[in-house]
């Protein structure tokens, strides 16, 4: 999925680049910083610091003792002003429970060639002593690191009431041509509107046509990153846009793709996208467009909208309008990606 929102942020790139959102202006535009590293971008191969439960205490191996060692991607390790995770912090209570088991975290890069992924498949054959016994992966790596036999199936080592709690598009990814690739436990990269009720008093619309004509609505998306292309992405899914073709190739719909930049090039000329859109990279550069009044409708994930809220308490949320086919509802499908376990 990740490489089609990269094609769809290409699209909408071109159309900034060629002919911008909007026509020249010497007003002033919010200077937003430069976007932080996303949680589906590649992170640089340097080193990455390593971590036990206690790092005071440091690991000795004994014949009575045993030796859990567990990956976490970069991301989820703890910020130095915070102090532990929650993860890391339940991992620890784990461990002090445990009378024969010590347990070694080791932080590893999610993509590139200091990635995960590649750690296991070089690990296995050069040095596999130095593999994981548990690891988090995100879920949209369970499908080739269980096709590539990097990881274990979980079939029989989990109870199946574990997976009638996950929500629909966790269990999507839990469980895959009646494998059992990994256990998701965190959702990430929900997107939704975030709106000011204050200046938005009617109900906010799940369709395009009318959403973009809601009175006094002022939209804000950032339309130049990685989450104006997952907005495009939403638009065109539901418009029941398909991404292969009948042989199973990589392919996009015109129809739907034309439908769904034909409703934002209207929004533009309607004065209901705000100026600042086609130079956002990030989500938090949308959000601070979004808190100076210049936009009372922001296209932000939850992740931001949770950091930022009391910032603006006057603020609803409302889920992202789409088109309404034969298929789908008018609400467009939320695209998220999460964290899983894997042995």
């Amino acid at each position: 999925m990740r490489h089609i929102v990269l094609f769809f942020s290409f699209i909408l790139g071109s159309l900034i680049a060629g002919c911008s959102l909007f026509p020249a202006s010497t007003t002033n535009s919010v200077d937003s910083s430069p976007p932080p590293v996303s949680e589906e971008a590649p992170i640089p191969n340097t080193p990455v610091p390593q971590a036990t439960p206690d790092s005071s205490q440091p690991v000795v191996v004994t014949e009575t003792r045993r030796l859990l060692t567990v990956w976490l991607p970069i991301e989820l390790a703890p910020d130095p002003d915070t102090g532990l995770s929650v993860l890391e912090q339940q991992i620890q209570i784990f461990a002090t429970a445990q009378v024969d088991l010590d347990i070694n975290i080791e932080y590893k890069n999610v993509t590139g060639e200091g990635g995960t992924l590649n750690y296991l498949r070089t690990g296995r054959s050069v040095a596999p002593a130095i593999l994981p016994d548990l690891i988090v992966l995100r879920m949209d790596q369970l499908e080739t690191a269980v096709s590539d036999e990097l990881i274990y199936p979980l079939n029989g080592a989990i109870d199946s009431i574990l997976l009638e709690d996950l929500y629909p598009v966790a269990l999507e990814y839990a469980v895959q041509e009646e494998q059992i690739p990994g256990y998701p436990f965190a959702l990430t990269g929900l997107t939704h509107l975030a709106y000011n009720t204050t200046t938005i008093s009617d109900t906010v619309a799940t369709n395009w046509e009318m959403f973009r004509t809601l009175p006094n609505g002022n939209f804000v998306f950032p339309a130049n990153g990685e989450g104006g292309a997952t907005l495009l992405l939403q638009m065109y899914l539901s418009a029941n846009g398909s991404l292969t073709n009948e042989a199973g190739q990589t392919a996009l719909q015109v129809e739907p793709l034309a439908q769904s930049l034909e409703q934002l090039n209207l929004a533009r000329n309607d004065g209901f996208l705000v100026r600042q859109s086609n130079t956002l990279p990030s989500f938090e550069g949308v959000w601070e467009v979004y808190e100076t009044g210049s936009a009372n409708i922001a296209f932000v994930d939850a992740s931001v909208f949770m950091s930022m809220r009391d910032s603006l308490p006057e603020t609803a949320v409302s889920g992202t309008p789409g088109f309404a086919t034969p298929d789908f509802e008018s609400e467009a499908i939320p695209l998220v990606n999460g964290w899983a376990w894997a042995i």
